[in-house]
């Protein structure tokens, strides 16, 4: 691991334990391509499917809490964030700045979403967070990357560029990245799925 802009290992010693649960949920994914061992008893099973919308739409990037279902949508040439209602009510759409925008994930009190502009021939984007109410869009740092993702407490950021792991802080600072010389942020994906936190962080 290597610190970058000076960061002193005490102030990131309780990220570290993160970082490598983070690491090695890519690793496992990039290798196994995500998928449980289809013996295990441990391994989910549907048990009923409901349909909520029927508006023929494509859509990605579902994130749910207890009461909506926030999906990124392609109505036409541009991505939309809409938000459902999981008892069937109306479909609202997320107001943005952007003209084309994807939700990556949402915050732990189900209040903002961490969101990226989409734009035709950049794999890479800043990183911003959009209130799913009422409030003030605001960029995250400096930082540009894809499919970022918050900790479970909010405090840290992963996200990948290139084919390189980086973890923030909710600021976006950067503290860590993997490989550690960061010198492999091309655009060969292969080696590296898409980052997300174990459940305890």
């Amino acid at each position: 691991m290597r610190h970058i802009r000076g960061t002193a290992l005490g102030s990131t010693f309780p990220l570290v334990a993160a970082v490598l649960s983070a690491v090695l949920i890519a690793v496992t994914a990039a290798f196994s391509g995500g998928q449980p061992d289809p013996s295990s008893d441990r391994v989910p099973r549907v048990t009923s499917i409901t349909q909520i919308t029927r508006d023929g739409l494509s859509k990605t990037s579902l994130l749910s809490d207890d009461a909506y279902l926030y999906v990124t949508e392609w109505p036409g040439a541009h991505h939309v964030i809409a938000k459902l209602p999981l008892t069937g009510s109306e479909r609202s759409v997320i107001s943005s700045p952007f003209s084309s925008v994807q939700a990556l994930d949402l915050s732990g009190d189900g209040k903002k979403l961490l969101v990226a502009p989409v734009e035709v021939g950049s794999s890479d984007a800043a990183f911003w967070t959009v209130p799913v109410g009422n409030g003030i869009p605001e960029r995250i740092g400096d930082i540009t990357g894809r499919d970022a993702t918050w900790s479970p407490d909010g405090k840290y950021l992963a996200f990948c560029k290139g084919s390189v792991l980086y973890f923030a802080n909710a600021n976006g600072w950067p503290l860590l990245h993997f490989p550690g010389d960061g010198e492999h942020s091309n655009n060969d994906y292969s080696s590296l799925g898409i980052a997300r936190w174990s459940a305890v962080g």
